[in-house]
């Protein structure tokens, strides 16, 4: 189960498909492995290294993608004061 997470961190490059993956219930690989445990072994997964780099990694995801918003958004506003400015140029003012 382990390699399986560490694959996982490794390879997806989605946060919210990664945290689905590691942390939802049922399914999720650290729900199944914290299955049959008991409340100090489930605190000892949650503490451990493999835990935190999952959340690092899914924390790195997300600036990542609000990195791309960001200058997507950019982008889009830079578009807009040109085509605003391009038809501020062509339109006719009356003095």
């Amino acid at each position: 189960m382990e390699g399986a997470i560490r694959n996982l961190i490794a390879t997806e490059q989605h946060a919210v498909i990664l945290s689905n993956k590691l942390f939802s219930p049922p399914l999720g690989l650290f729900c199944r492995l914290a299955v049959d445990t008991t409340e100090a072994q489930r605190r000892e997964i949650a503490s451990g290294e493999l835990f935190r780099d999952a959340q690092r990694r899914i924390r790195e995801l997300e600036r990542t993608l609000v990195r791309r918003f960001r200058n997507a958004l950019a982008d889009i506003e830079e578009s807009s004061l040109n085509q605003s400015l391009s038809s501020e140029a062509l339109t006719p003012v009356n003095i």
